[in-house]
């Protein structure tokens, strides 16, 4: 009997404990979910939190598919040294010492082996939960160290902890570098990087991220960043033949250093299509060698000289006033406008030139007087002005990359306290107005494709994968022909 009330008081104790152990689990988790979860979940969205993550970007690709920009997957590393078993260090640090002493130091810091043993035994010492060991590693590099000693074992029993990045590449460095753009962080972005932002991208992400240290905002996945499928943005296939756009970026380098230019433009574009084949923009730079610094073709205004005079031929046969055998006194080359004296560049020698002669001459004089004798009038002025309009030099070509510069041209009625008696002879042939290279060349594919203006573009094709997404050559092709 005894025996029986002993084994049951032994039971209800048992049982006594367990309820009394409930009971605080369950207040725990109580205190925890109502009393304090504002406290719990501040520290933890402090430290541990979902966070958005990009899509690596899309390929930027030369018409033959040569790639023009690309992301390439680099790697951080670092060490949980308070996850490694004390066996497990032990038996490995001399061999990984070895090992990191002797890698290439274009990923890691050079030191000796004793060095790198010393730093692991203190880092050890401290508990270090992110010991910084490499960064910058490509996916070869990172490979090697996932199967380094120690770091070998794992990231639960070998401490390795991984942070993975994207980094811009562009192969062929300068070349045509202004126009495929820049890919910036909290930046805007230029080229096609910017214009077509939206497809390079792609879709962003959610991935469960932890920090790597209260005094760093450097955040890595908490689950293995090689575990998880890397989304990729669309893929954009531009217009740009290699081969033209490294003979347009040499030749024009060979001009610039001849003539110690200060910058250069150069643009190839084909007369039928619009399609721009090459186009390279370098400036030269302190050290007195020339970078691509700035997309100038399209967003640099400047005072198009002489290009203009073709315009300014084209509006006075269009007009009626004249015809290529029309004859105008330039008076040997020197005249006066207005209260200012105009001189050709060369002396010809010519009185009379017919417009033939002033236009194959590049005759400033001649040229202005054509313009100066037709348009310099209140009435004249307006018609010179739509002339110009309708070439279309009063407007962007609306090319698909960021930043395009908008044509200056003064309106005689809205801007006629900036006009005086020489502007219509200055604007004739290339100043007091504004335009870009781009617009310039655009009006010359004009007159050179049978008065047929077509739309600039880089851009023909964006897929994903093999899938395409948009035809943009045949997009053009239809609003050139509405054009």
């Amino acid at each position: 009997m005894d025996r029986k009330k002993e084994l049951l008081w032994r039971a209800y104790l048992v049982m006594f404990f367990f309820v009394v152990a409930t009971a605080v689990i369950l207040f725990k988790i109580f205190n925890i979910s109502f009393i304090e979860r504002e406290k719990w979940r501040q520290k933890g969205e402090a430290n541990v939190k979902w966070r958005t993550v990009d899509a690596d970007r899309g390929n930027i690709y030369a018409e033959e598919s040569n790639l023009l920009s690309t992301s390439l997957q680099f790697f951080e590393v670092r060490m949980d040294m308070s996850v490694i078993r004390k066996n497990d260090f032990d038996e490995g640090i001399d061999s990984l010492s070895i090992f990191l002493s002797k890698f290439d130091p274009e990923f890691i810091r050079r030191k000796s082996a004793s060095e790198w043993k010393n730093e692991l035994k203190t880092a050890r010492k401290k508990s270090n939960k992110y010991f910084f060991i490499a960064k910058g590693l490509d996916i070869d590099a990172y490979n090697k160290f996932r199967k380094a000693p120690i770091l070998g074992l794992g990231k639960f029993r070998g401490g390795m902890v991984t942070a993975r990045y994207g980094k811009r590449v562009k192969p062929y460095q300068e070349m045509a570098s202004r126009t495929i753009g820049v890919d910036r962080d909290n930046a805007d972005r230029v080229g096609l990087e910017g214009y077509f932002d939206r497809f390079l991208k792609g879709v962003t992400d959610q991935r469960l991220m932890k920090r790597l240290s209260q005094n760093e905002d450097i955040w890595v996945p908490v689950y293995d960043p090689s575990e998880n499928e890397i989304k990729r943005g669309d893929d954009i296939y531009t217009t740009i033949n290699v081969d033209m756009q490294d003979a347009l970026h040499n030749e024009l380098l060979k001009g610039l250093q001849k003539n110690n230019a200060e910058s250069g433009v150069g643009i190839l574009m084909e007369v039928g299509t619009g399609a721009i084949k090459a186009i390279t923009n370098l400036t030269r730079t302190a050290d007195s060698n020339y970078y691509e610094m700035y997309n100038q073709a399209a967003g640099r205004l400047s005072e198009p000289g002489s290009t203009m005079k073709l315009a300014t031929v084209l509006a006075a046969m269009e007009d009626g006033f004249t015809n290529l055998d029309s004859i105008f006194d330039v008076n040997y080359g020197v005249k006066n406008f207005s209260d200012r004296t105009m001189y050709d560049s060369e002396r010809h020698g010519k009185k009379f030139m017919t417009m033939a002669e002033t236009f194959e001459l590049s005759s400033n004089v001649g040229v202005a007087t054509i313009a100066n004798e037709l348009y310099n009038s209140r009435d004249g002025r307006k018609q010179w002005v739509k002339r110009l309009k309708q070439f279309g030099l009063n407007e962007p070509t609306g090319i698909d990359i960021s930043g395009e510069a908008i044509p200056e041209i003064k309106d005689p009625v809205k801007d006629k306290d900036k006009w005086y008696g020489t502007t219509i002879p200055w604007m004739a042939h290339g100043y007091e107005l504004m335009l870009t290279p781009l617009q310039i060349l655009n009006f010359y594919n004009t007159v050179a494709n049978d008065g047929k203006m077509m739309k600039p573009y880089l851009v023909s094709e964006i897929k994903k994968g093999d899938e395409l997404l948009k035809d943009l050559i045949r997009l053009f092709k239809r609003k050139n022909c509405q054009g």
